[in-house]
């Protein structure tokens, strides 16, 4: 247990060390109150689900802009999810990579939430899938 503990402890420092190397000084404080937000949360469904805490708060703040952006700021969807076939929720449409027949980049249907956050980041922390192993990026030393 102790050493669940040290390992995600060293994940979120590690997390956090690359987001403050990659943001602005402007960034810093908003990436700093992010990961206050929404830690515990990433903590618990990491110990539900196996994914790592670092990897889920990575991506709730690369896909939201760290909250900031349009769907994440009226949408209340933090992770990009879309509608999909089987949603009859709120929605929320924006340009995003759909096409038509002709290529063409169409408007696509996002999950809207009406709850605010943090307690909708759990639930859409849920439902976000892991990546593929054909998705990720594996670095070496």
């Amino acid at each position: 247990m102790y050493m669940i503990r040290l390992f995600t402890l060293k994940c979120l420092l590690f997390m956090i060390f690359i987001c403050f190397s990659f943001t602005s000084k402007a960034n810093k404080k908003i990436t700093e109150q992010y990961i206050s937000m929404y830690k515990n949360i990433a903590i618990v469904e990491m110990r539900r689900t196996g994914i790592p805490a670092s990897i889920k708060i990575a991506q709730g703040m690369l896909e939201s802009d760290l909250g900031r952006s349009p769907l994440a700021f009226e949408a209340n969807n933090h992770f990009g999810i879309k509608c999909g076939k089987d949603w009859y929720g709120d929605i929320y449409y924006k340009h995003d990579d759909d096409t038509d027949s002709t290529g063409a980049v169409i408007e696509s249907c996002f999950r809207a939430y009406k709850m605010q956050k943090p307690h909708i980041w759990h639930i859409l922390i849920s439902y976000s899938t892991p990546l593929r192993s054909q998705d990720m990026v594996f670095c070496s030393n």
